[in-house]
């Protein structure tokens, strides 16, 4: 399976920049998400009542395709692991004040996980196959099987693959109690997206091929670089928060090392590489993607 139109929202300003490892030189990631002009993709009155996740999901998908050069894809799959909470949450809510009357559907609607996934569909005008995956830090690779399988089969011959989380307060919140109880230490918790268009063929738009997809379990082979949430290899979660889609991020940084070739900045330093490793562990799941240049 190929690989290439990688577009990534996170809280560096990595969206449609050609080295964004030009602008991973600070010690710690940025406490803000850093947003693209949703305008540019989304029409305003729409944008009005969609959520950051919705937002994210549409605008990633969207630039995906453009920087792929192609108009559609024939099938959308999507990992998240906690779909539009902010939504749910505003749904619980008001549902709580209101005492179960007056509710408003939209919160509802958009509350659902597959709702992203959806909403991109409906936006492109695509009536293929559409998956959502909820598989907590493995949502991306399972998203990833997906589409692999699709393309296999010869169901699809371009698969639109994303990654999409949103943070909260009230999850924060959460994550304070519960590492102050198992006595963990809290991650930089983060929120991002990013799309990437898979393909059963490689043509001039390809930027890698995946040659190894696991699931809890490590892939020992060797790489020319690994990108990681942890000590091992270069930790790449620093600039974008720990959440379940940052695999998302270093999948992108690895693509975008392919393309420029020569990366160097405070953290690491290597020229040329062929073989990408991208690893993410949280809580007890390990993700490994390996990757060869296309």
């Amino acid at each position: 399976m190929y690989l290439g139109g990688a577009t990534c929202i996170s809280f560096q300003d990595t969206f449609g920049t050609e080295n964004p490892w030009e602008l991973l030189v600070k010690a710690n990631a940025e406490t803000q998400l850093v947003q693209p002009n949703y305008k540019d993709f989304v029409k305003p009155a729409l944008l009005r009542r969609m959520s950051t996740a919705l937002k994210m999901g549409v605008a990633g998908g969207k630039a995906c395709l453009q920087q792929a050069d192609i108009d559609a894809c024939d099938a959308i799959t999507v990992g998240t692991g906690l779909g539009c909470v902010r939504d749910t949450l505003k749904f619980m809510k008001v549902m709580y004040e209101e005492n179960e009357t007056g509710l408003s559907p939209t919160s509802f609607i958009q509350s659902t996980h597959n709702s992203i996934a959806g909403q991109i569909a409906l936006m492109l005008g695509n009536h293929g196959y559409n998956m959502t995956h909820v598989q907590a830090a493995l949502s991306l690779g399972y998203a990833l099987s997906d589409a692999e399988l699709l393309l296999a089969e010869k169901d699809a011959n371009s698969v639109l693959v994303g990654v999409v989380d949103e943070k909260t307060d009230e999850l924060i919140q959460l994550l304070q109690k519960l590492s102050a109880t198992l006595e963990y230490e809290m991650p930089q918790v983060g929120e991002g997206a990013a799309f990437f268009l898979a393909t059963s063929n490689k043509d001039e738009n390809t930027i890698a091929k995946m040659v190894g997809l696991s699931m809890n379990l490590v892939i020992s082979e060797e790489a020319d670089l690994v990108l990681s949430n942890t000590s091992e290899g270069f930790n790449y979660v620093q600039f974008c928060g720990e959440h379940f889609a940052s695999p998302g991020f270093g999948l992108f940084m690895a693509l975008k090392a392919f393309e420029i070739g020569e990366v160097q900045n405070a953290s690491v330093n290597f020229s040329n590489p062929q073989r990408i490793l991208v690893r993410h562990s949280f809580l007890g799941q390990e993700l490994s993607i390996l990757l060869e240049k296309a």
